[in-house]
């Protein structure tokens, strides 16, 4: 993929999830799942494509972490509680496939899979708690 394009594609997920941001903070939780799915959408492809991410900059480790946590937390805003772990999971999943590309530093997959357990065991304790 061109470089032209891949940045394009950084960008719009950038505006998506500005977009979506704000429809989260004025509780059109629904609006902002849809919009949160169509960044996530752009996420993929940056992942898709992840050799030119690296060549470009683009970190596209953290912006399909952000997606799937923005739709997690905007699941729960909907009371869909399943549905925002299962997200959290998917972020849990997407780190450990990540940790066998050989292409990629480890120590960023492992600082980010630490996170992101730390994150998940915080929400299932806060859902279970309520």
């Amino acid at each position: 993929m061109s470089d032209t394009c891949i940045s394009q594609i950084e960008s719009h997920w950038k505006i998506k999830t500005t977009i979506s941001n704000n429809l989260f903070h004025k509780c059109t939780y629904q609006e902002a799942l849809l919009s949160y799915e169509e960044a996530l959408y752009r996420a993929e492809v940056l992942n898709h494509h992840y050799q030119d991410c690296l060549r470009n900059g683009i970190p596209f480790i953290q912006i399909y972490i952000t997606s799937c946590t923005n739709i997690a937390h905007t699941q729960s805003a909907l009371h869909a509680q399943d549905k925002a772990e299962e997200m959290l999971k998917r972020v849990l999943y997407y780190l450990l496939h990540l940790s066998k590309i050989k292409d990629l530093d480890p120590m960023e997959i492992k600082r980010e899979l630490k996170r992101a357990v730390v994150y998940y065991y915080d929400f299932v304790r806060q859902v279970a708690q309520s």
